[in-house]
């Protein structure tokens, strides 16, 4: 994936974002599909998509528009980003109920055990760990079971987040909206600090709305 950020240099400015992608070396234009959040370049078999956070009306007519704030564009394959859901709410499990004064280091995943080792930090959300996926539980699901946190409404938060954070979208109702959540604070933080700073309110609304219906705890396949 490749990704842009386009930001005023001071103040606001009036900008014009022009993506014309072909194909076959420049011979094939190809066909443009409007999405959610995303344009879709087709041709053929071939596909790319854009996915952004600006008003996409602008990026498909390629017309001005006032740019007052930054802005992301992420070019790749036909896929949507993956939201990292666990990389956030771990940190926020961990900052609220294991260790009020954490300290996050985040690493390209090739290089956790490394520096893990070097800082003598504890692994997450990688393979092959203990606070990582096992089968359908994810690295949230670990954490709960490793420090023994068995508060109902992280329970039911926990079923949420997995949800999010695999394939399972459908295990709760609310599980779709953490994952779109999650996929634009993603796409629009400067990094995974920011990202924290921003996404952390969230968990604590989720975790105040099971607080507030654990006698209707989010069920699996509801």
């Amino acid at each position: 994936i490749i990704m842009r950020r386009i930001e005023p240099a001071d103040g606001r400015c009036h900008v014009k974002v022009r993506a014309r992608p072909t194909f076959d070396y420049g011979a094939t234009k190809p066909v443009v599909s409007v999405g959610s959040n995303y344009l879709r370049y087709t041709a053929g078999t071939s596909t790319i998509r854009i996915t952004t956070d600006m008003p996409l009306a602008y990026l498909r007519d390629e017309a001005f528009f006032l740019l007052d704030r930054p802005v992301h564009l992420f070019i790749g394959s036909d896929e949507p980003l993956p939201a990292r859901v666990d990389r956030i709410a771990c940190p926020w499990l961990i900052s609220r109920f294991v260790d009020r004064e954490p300290v996050f280091l985040f690493v390209p995943a090739s290089e956790v055990m490394e520096v893990a080792e070097r800082e003598q930090a504890i692994p997450y959300d990688v393979p092959a760990v203990e606070l990582g996926h096992h089968g359908d539980h994810c690295s949230f699901d670990a954490f709960l079971e490793k420090y023994k946190l068995d508060d109902p409404a992280l329970r039911a938060l926990a079923l949420i987040v997995r949800g999010a954070d695999t394939s399972q979208r459908d295990l709760t109702p609310e599980s779709q909206g953490l994952y779109a959540l999650a996929t634009g604070f993603q796409a629009t933080s400067k990094d995974d600090f920011e990202n924290m700073a921003r996404q952390f309110p969230a968990y604590d609304a989720l975790y105040a709305f099971c607080r507030a219906t654990e006698h209707q705890q989010p069920t699996a396949g509801r």
